[in-house]
């Protein structure tokens, strides 16, 4: 039985599109960071209240219909509004959407998703916008597209420990605790409560 990954790399060679696994990966890691970013597009059973409960809906949650890849992505890919390529791997990628029944919009189907847990693997911090990325997208940041990224250091992982270090734990067999945030606050001083 294939894979999600190897039906898509597959789908896009059928239509004369040819990518190795590692750029598709890059691809579907820049595009689904960016719907999920933009428009909370994870699972197509989850209802509008409880998307409410997690994000305020900016832009409306989920892809419409007639939804377009992000500005950035076609940049670096070098498409215009009537590529040809574009409108192939946009039908390719259709395969991991479903339709919500409460808003009709799409959503990322979450059991054609394997989550991968690998503590070994090199991420990237873009210097430019600042943010991190499992791939990179043609040797560029998913999110602005800059050249300008490095591979997590140990004074990023260090920044990052606070919400690594639980996850870690968690997948060592620890058992998962979670944060009060009212003990938090008892902690700041009242200027410091006043302040937020």
């Amino acid at each position: 039985m294939q894979s999600e990954l190897e039906n898509a790399v597959d789908d896009l060679e059928e239509n004369g599109v040819e990518v190795s696994d590692k750029e598709f990966l890059e691809f579907f890691n820049a595009w689904l960071m960016d719907i999920l970013d933009k428009n909370t597009a994870l699972g197509n059973n989850f209802s509008t209240s409880v998307r409410e409960s997690v994000r305020r809906p900016f832009d409306g949650f989920g892809l419409k219909n007639n939804w377009t890849f992000s500005a950035n992505i076609s940049k670096i890919c070098g498409w215009d509004k009537k590529s040809d390529v574009m409108n192939k791997w946009r039908r390719v990628l259709e395969n991991f959407l479903r339709n919500n029944p409460d808003d009709g919009n799409l959503y990322i189907d979450i059991g054609k998703l394997k989550i991968c847990f690998d503590l070994k693997h090199l991420w990237h911090r873009c210097e430019i916008c600042k943010d991190i990325t499992p791939y990179l997208f043609k040797g560029k940041c998913p999110h602005c597209g800059s050249e300008k990224t490095h591979i997590l250091n140990a004074d990023d992982f260090k920044a990052l420990e606070f919400w690594r270090k639980p996850i870690k734990e968690a997948l060592d067999g620890s058992p998962i605790t979670v944060i009060d945030t009212e003990e938090h606050t008892a902690q700041l001083s009242h200027k410091d409560q006043r302040e937020n």
